[in-house]
């Protein structure tokens, strides 16, 4: 459903990453986070609600060298070929108002 919603705020470089559906999201200058070789630098990238899709996840790794932690409380782990990646991390958390277990 979110698919044909396209998003509310505009850049030069925006553009969709990951499939069609609810594994996809909107983006803007991810290629701007490539590190040079000269500083050496990575970049670290949060993502929320993972599910079991992490394509989104995969292709900002191979594209940008991302270092990725991965949250999402529904599910037990990453999908097989994320889990194979060195570069993310799965974290069984959700962010909230306050600490704990909901009801």
């Amino acid at each position: 459903i979110w698919d044909w919603f396209t998003p509310d705020w505009n850049c030069p470089d925006r553009e969709r990453i990951g499939p069609v559906g609810d594994g996809g999201k909107w983006t803007c200058g991810v290629d701007k986070l490539k590190a040079s070789p000269a500083d050496g630098k990575r970049c670290l990238m949060y993502s929320f609600g993972v599910r079991d899709d992490s394509r989104f996840e995969l292709e900002v790794i191979n594209r940008v060298g991302c270092e990725v932690h991965a949250f999402d409380p529904t599910v037990g782990g990453l999908p097989p070929d994320a889990a194979r990646e060195p570069r993310i991390h799965y974290h069984k958390q959700a962010v909230g108002p306050k600490s704990g277990y909901s009801d």
